[in-house]
């Protein structure tokens, strides 16, 4: 499994441990994308309240994953449901902390 992959799947193990049914994990983010295209992007299912991407304390560049919290559970259970997303056309992966 790639270094990346793994590392998305330690922080959604640890991010399903906190109980907040309005935010998910969103990971296999493009690097060059942004928190006001993943707002827009997640704004499809319900109002997003926030979008952060995670970055890189000496770079500043985006880590490739990141949260969203929407107004409601309805955004949750609307992007959850969807078989596959994609940012970019790049497939993200999303988990909640439901889980």
């Amino acid at each position: 499994m790639p270094k990346e992959q793994q590392q998305h799947q330690t922080l959604a193990k640890r991010f399903a441990n906190q109980s907040d049914d309005t935010k998910i994990f969103v990971g296999g983010v493009h690097v060059s994308a942004n928190e006001d295209e993943l707002r827009e992007f997640f704004s499809q299912f319900d109002e997003v309240v926030e979008a952060t991407l995670m970055k890189d304390r000496e770079t500043g560049r985006s880590r490739g994953f990141g949260f969203v919290t929407f107004a409601s559970s309805k955004g949750v259970d609307g992007a959850l449901s969807q078989n596959r997303l994609y940012i970019r056309n790049k497939p993200v992966i999303s988990f909640s902390s439901e889980l």
